[in-house]
Protein backbone atom coordinates (compact mmCIF):
# COMPACT_ATOMS: atom_id res chain seq x y z
CA UNK A 1 0.00 0.00 0.00
CA UNK A 2 1.46 3.11 -0.85
CA UNK A 3 1.99 5.96 1.57
CA UNK A 4 -0.85 7.79 0.29
CA UNK A 5 -3.34 5.55 0.29
CA UNK A 6 -2.26 4.36 3.88
CA UNK A 7 -2.76 7.75 4.98
CA UNK A 8 -6.07 8.20 2.53
CA UNK A 9 -7.54 5.22 4.68
CA UNK A 10 -6.36 6.15 7.88
CA UNK A 11 -7.97 9.76 7.57
CA UNK A 12 -11.34 8.00 6.65
CA UNK A 13 -10.72 5.94 9.50
CA UNK A 14 -9.98 8.29 11.86
CA UNK A 15 -13.43 9.74 10.74
CA UNK A 16 -15.53 6.81 11.72
CA UNK A 17 -13.85 5.81 15.06
CA UNK A 18 -13.49 9.58 16.38
CA UNK A 19 -17.20 10.38 16.92
CA UNK A 20 -17.38 7.02 19.12
CA UNK A 21 -14.76 7.41 20.99
CA UNK A 22 -16.54 11.37 21.40
CA UNK A 23 -19.65 10.39 22.36
CA UNK A 24 -20.85 13.77 22.13
CA UNK A 25 -23.89 15.22 20.27
CA UNK A 26 -22.87 15.94 16.74
CA UNK A 27 -24.12 18.97 16.71
CA UNK A 28 -21.77 20.21 19.53
CA UNK A 29 -18.35 18.88 17.83
CA UNK A 30 -16.25 21.31 15.70
CA UNK A 31 -16.42 20.09 12.24
CA UNK A 32 -13.46 17.53 11.81
CA UNK A 33 -10.77 18.04 9.51
CA UNK A 34 -6.58 17.28 9.01
CA UNK A 35 -6.20 21.09 11.09
CA UNK A 36 -8.40 19.56 14.23
CA UNK A 37 -6.10 20.10 17.19
CA UNK A 38 -7.26 16.73 19.25
CA UNK A 39 -6.59 18.48 22.60
CA UNK A 40 -7.74 22.38 21.90
CA UNK A 41 -10.56 21.65 19.24
CA UNK A 42 -11.80 18.25 20.52
CA UNK A 43 -11.46 18.58 24.28
CA UNK A 44 -10.07 14.84 24.60
CA UNK A 45 -8.48 13.64 27.31
CA UNK A 46 -5.32 11.48 27.41
CA UNK A 47 -7.76 8.41 27.88
CA UNK A 48 -9.82 9.16 25.24
CA UNK A 49 -6.68 9.58 23.04
CA UNK A 50 -6.02 5.63 23.87
CA UNK A 51 -9.37 4.77 23.26
CA UNK A 52 -9.03 6.31 19.79
CA UNK A 53 -5.87 4.25 19.52
CA UNK A 54 -7.30 1.23 20.58
CA UNK A 55 -10.16 1.57 18.17
CA UNK A 56 -7.87 2.86 14.79
CA UNK A 57 -5.67 -0.70 15.81
CA UNK A 58 -9.32 -3.02 15.27
CA UNK A 59 -10.82 -1.04 12.18
CA UNK A 60 -7.28 -0.97 10.44
CA UNK A 61 -6.40 -4.31 11.78
CA UNK A 62 -2.95 -3.24 12.49
CA UNK A 63 -0.37 -2.86 16.06
CA UNK A 64 -0.12 0.94 16.83
CA UNK A 65 3.43 1.43 18.70
CA UNK A 66 2.69 3.92 20.93
CA UNK A 67 6.08 4.10 22.46
CA UNK A 68 6.83 5.84 19.49
CA UNK A 69 4.26 8.63 19.43
CA UNK A 70 5.62 11.97 19.82
CA UNK A 71 3.43 15.21 21.34
CA UNK A 72 3.52 16.70 17.66
CA UNK A 73 1.90 13.08 16.27
CA UNK A 74 -1.17 13.58 18.27
CA UNK A 75 -1.78 17.26 17.69
CA UNK A 76 -3.39 17.47 14.64
CA UNK A 77 -5.88 14.81 12.78
CA UNK A 78 -3.80 15.08 9.68
CA UNK A 79 -0.28 14.33 11.68
CA UNK A 80 -2.00 11.22 13.84
CA UNK A 81 -2.89 10.49 10.07
CA UNK A 82 0.70 10.43 8.94
CA UNK A 83 2.07 8.83 12.00
CA UNK A 84 -0.29 5.48 11.70
CA UNK A 85 0.00 5.82 7.95
CA UNK A 86 3.93 5.84 8.21
CA UNK A 87 3.70 2.66 11.05
CA UNK A 88 1.79 1.12 8.24
CA UNK A 89 3.66 1.29 5.15
CA UNK A 90 6.89 0.12 7.77
CA UNK A 91 5.08 -2.72 8.66
CA UNK A 92 3.92 -4.05 5.01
Amino acid sequence: MSDSAARERVMESIYVVLPRVLAADPAGRPELSEKTRLMEDLSMTSVAALELMLGLEDVLDIQIDVEEIQPDDVAYLGGLADFIAGQMTVAD
